[in-house]
């Protein structure tokens, strides 16, 4: 088994598609944990586009990389992706998923976007690894949301499909 870290991002309706982007992955993968949910302002958009709801998550897998990059696009088109230069241009994505380590158990991590390392550390932590990401220790808002009856996003939380 390989241990995962995606990045997970949207900011067209951010409230629904974050948290069923969470249960699609828990449905595929068996479980998860999740990290807390912040707000990120969007980057590179031509027009002005609504602050993104980010997150990290962990999950642990036999699936080979194009099995859950096959996975992962189709959890993002079935939320209405569509990734199209205008999709990007305008910056409206419904739902995003980027794998940001393919396996956490080669440290240190190389993870490109500098919002997403400090959800990483605290996934890594809560799960009990040690965690070797550089960071800005910036501090960003975090967000609740639901996940049917469940608060998520204000700290790691381990998401579990019966």
């Amino acid at each position: 088994m390989r241990r995962i870290l995606l990045g997970l991002g949207s900011n067209h309706a951010a409230d629904v598609k974050l948290p069923a982007m969470v249960e699609r992955l828990a449905d595929a993968f068996g479980s998860l944990l999740l990290s807390s949910i912040i707000r990120t302002q969007p980057e590179d958009t031509a027009a002005p586009a609504p602050d993104y709801h980010n997150a990290v998550v962990l999950i642990s897998t036999a699936a080979s990389l194009p099995e859950i990059e096959a996975i992962t696009t189709a959890i993002e088109e079935s939320l209405g992706r569509r990734k199209t230069a205008a999709e990007k241009q305008l910056g409206h994505i419904p739902a995003d998923i980027d794998i940001l380590c393919a396996d956490v158990d080669a440290m240190p991590l190389a993870i490109r976007e500098p919002y997403y390392r400090p959800l990483a550390i605290e996934v890594l932590h809560a799960a009990g690894l040690r965690a070797s990401v550089p960071t800005n220790d910036e501090a960003l808002p975090r967000v609740r949301l639901h996940l049917g009856a469940q608060s998520i996003g204000l700290a790691p939380v381990t998401i579990a499909q019966p």
